[in-house]
């Protein structure tokens, strides 16, 4: 048998430490991202998409009352009793349909945006899980080989040897 050749039973004490603490780091970094995400996902489904929504029945609101403002002004009599121009009113209602239609535009957008972001965040949230299942499995368990090696290493090294050396004999 060969001489085993342990020069620093400590390492391993070190890299079980380094171990847990990044276990720590990982468990605090997921915590954040969680956060994060979450944050993101409600601004965009809730705030973004009450925003447009909201834009849509102002801007429709809008719609209506231009038109009536158009109708009252064509169904004014002229002074030489031809028809108004209503010019005014007409470029009125056209900038308020645009309006209406951008803001239509941004609720499918969000809608659409929001479906991608959900369907992200679950694929997200499914590697997170992963992640935790070796941070709650795995890490614990070589956490453990590894106090167990320097156990075993710190109690050979204990061992006299016949030589008188501190060393084990080698047989």
């Amino acid at each position: 048998m060969t001489e085993a050749k342990v020069q620093n039973v400590a390492v391993l004490d070190d890299f079980r430490a380094a171990l847990l603490a990044f276990e720590q780091e990982a468990r605090g970094a997921l915590c954040a991202v969680d956060l994060e995400v979450g944050r993101a996902v409600d601004w965009l489904v809730n705030d973004q998409m009450t925003r447009w929504q909201h834009e849509v029945r102002k801007c429709g609101e809008a719609v209506v009352q231009a038109k009536a403002d158009l109708h009252r002004c064509r169904s004014m009599p002229t002074p030489g009793g031809g028809e108004p121009s209503c010019h005014d009113q007409m470029i009125a209602l056209e900038r308020v349909k645009q309006r209406l239609q951008e803001a239509e535009e941004k609720v499918r957008a969000t809608r659409q945006w929001a479906t991608v972001v959900q369907r992200e965040v679950g694929e997200y949230q499914g590697r997170a899980n992963q992640l935790v299942a070796v941070l709650d499995a795995d890490v614990p368990r070589a956490a453990a080989a590894l106090e167990q090696m320097a156990a075993t290493l710190e109690s050979y090294l204990a061992i006299p040897s016949a030589t008188g050396s501190g060393k084990p004999p080698a047989t």
